[in-house]
């Protein structure tokens, strides 16, 4: 019996021991290795080995699959890092684009003032300047500077 183990001639009590052990998760790579090269031979054609056959090439099975869904996946990475640049760029191109448009068409930008002051607008800079700096300085002078206080004192809402 211990000649026929080393011409690799093994005896199905062997290799039904070897696929309770496979069950078990016990088994090393290399062991495995030879169980499946022994399952996929014509000397496991015994029915005591179709259970091992059938979870063995289910595993198999799923493995082949999670690895090309692996090699999918960065391809996929690498595609949509791709385009993430293209955009990027794009936008960056178009956005220079518009600002030198920008330029072109309005050589100087005019700084506009508005004020609106119980209804009516004021666009004067200095009115809209001077009314600015005074409600400032009320909202500073106030005693507490609650924040409450200060919002009041812009909308002019009396608490």
């Amino acid at each position: 019996m211990n000649n026929k183990r080393t011409d690799r001639n093994y005896d199905v009590e062997y290799w039904l021991a070897l696929s309770e052990k496979y069950f078990d998760a016990l088994t090393t790579i290399e062991e495995e290795k030879t169980l499946a090269q022994f399952l996929a031979s014509d000397a496991a054609n015994d029915p005591a080995f179709n259970e091992i056959k059938v979870v063995m090439g289910y595993f198999s099975t799923g493995k082949s699959i999670t690895q090309k869904a692996k090699k999918k996946r960065t391809i996929g990475k690498v595609t949509q890092w791709a385009s993430i640049a293209a955009c990027a760029a794009a936008i960056a191109y178009i956005g220079t684009q518009m600002g030198q448009d920008r330029t072109l068409a309005e050589p100087e930008s005019k700084e506009i003032y508005y004020a609106y002051i119980d209804g009516k607008e004021y666009t004067d800079e200095e009115f809209v300047m001077q009314h600015m700096l005074a409600t400032m300085s009320r909202m500073s002078s106030s005693g507490d500077n609650v924040i409450e206080q200060q919002m009041g004192a812009m909308f002019r809402i009396n608490n």
